[in-house]
């Protein structure tokens, strides 16, 4: 999985949307950002541009969400965002719309949680090993690939924890493990052969500007 090729992976999830705030499960429902959504998109691309300073290739999830994150990324660094459709969001299938307050009691959701990888969403839902598969394709073209710009990922929770678990060899029944926060950037950074994780879910907390 690894090359000579692209020194820093990047992976940024999106601002928040108004069903983020009503802890509802978006899945492939393309929803844009809300206000607050598009202030973090925003300070993300002003955190960004402080951090790469050379060419990168930026990709994002055709879904609104993340395509509204990706714009302001790509105005701060000079550059055009190209949609994948390997970045979208799980298909949640029949969960899609459900608000997690109100499937706590669900059993279905429960076994879900305790082990995602086996029980997956549901009724026309994708399974996690699909997730997996389609970002380590994803990943072993861009390392394949004769370029060394730094890469920067805009994509949504699920397929950002299936990078990060694949990157650091995390079981996968500790899908849930990882927190991934809206309009966060992860930072996996290549050193002596292999990408070591430099820091995880940095987030508008840590780079506010008073």
């Amino acid at each position: 999985m690894i090359s000579n090729q692209m020194k820093k992976l990047y992976l940024c999830r999106h601002g928040k949307t108004a069903w983020n705030l009503e802890r509802r499960i978006q899945g492939l429902t393309d929803i844009e950002l809300n206000h607050e959504g598009r202030t973090q998109a925003n300070k993300l691309a002003k955190f960004l541009k402080k951090q790469i300073n050379g060419p990168v290739k930026l990709l994002s999830s055709p879904l609104m969400r993340a395509t509204q994150t990706a714009s302001p990324i790509a105005e701060a660094l000079d550059t055009t965002p190209e949609v994948d459709d390997r970045l979208i969001e799980i298909n949640t299938g029949e969960f899609t719309g459900c608000r997690l307050d109100d499937l706590q009691n669900d059993q279905r959701w429960q076994l879900h949680l305790k082990d995602p990888w086996h029980e997956g969403y549901g009724i026309g839902g994708e399974s996690s090993e699909s997730v997996h598969n389609r970002m380590m394709a994803l990943l072993n073209e861009l390392m394949q690939q004769n370029d060394d710009r730094d890469v920067i990922l805009v994509s949504h929770a699920s397929p950002i924890r299936h990078t990060i678990m694949a990157l650091l060899d995390i079981p996968p029944a500790h899908l849930y493990h990882i927190v991934v926060h809206n309009a966060s950037a992860s930072l996996f950074e290549k050193r002596e052969g292999f990408y070591k994780m430099v820091y995880l879910n940095a987030n508008e907390t840590i780079w506010s500007e008073p």
